[in-house]
């Protein structure tokens, strides 16, 4: 099997990819802290293996930690729009309340009504008795 390498096209598209569109002059930056991580000459044809990526990555660049940052971030949103998901019963793309409190049960947690409310509250920031999923918050300093 042959080795994997990664184009600095495809670097560039992971920026695409998180809403960031580089412009020529970054995408300049990032091959030279490509470089610099590797220790490559200045012949370099901009092409890595996958351990020279990974190389980057580790190496505590201001591009390479910013491309980490946002990789985990995009995680994060796709792990809070799938619990999102799970709390919205009914599939109106909405939170209530009571959903909050079904949460509860199904994790076996006891939540008294202050509690529940107290959650809900956290998320439910305008006050409209219900969350969107575009505009939820469910941070580690949140009840459940």
């Amino acid at each position: 099997m042959g080795e994997c390498i990664v184009t600095p096209a495809a670097i560039f598209q992971l920026f695409d990819t998180m809403h960031e569109p580089l412009d020529e002059q970054y995408e300049k930056k990032i091959l030279k802290e490509i470089e610099k991580a590797n220790d490559f000459s200045s012949s370099w044809d901009g092409d890595l293996t996958l351990e020279g990526f990974i190389q980057w990555l580790k190496s505590g660049e201001k591009v390479a930690q910013k491309l980490v940052f946002a990789a985990v971030h995009l995680k994060e949103q796709e792990l809070q729009r799938s619990l999102f998901d799970q709390l919205d019963d009914d599939s109106s793309g909405e939170i209530t309340a009571e959903e909050i409190a079904i949460l509860g049960k199904v994790a076996r947690i006891e939540l008294t009504t202050e509690q529940t409310d107290q959650a809900f509250l956290e998320m439910d920031v305008d006050g409209g008795g219900a969350r969107e999923a575009d505009v939820i918050h469910l941070g580690p300093d949140a009840l459940i």
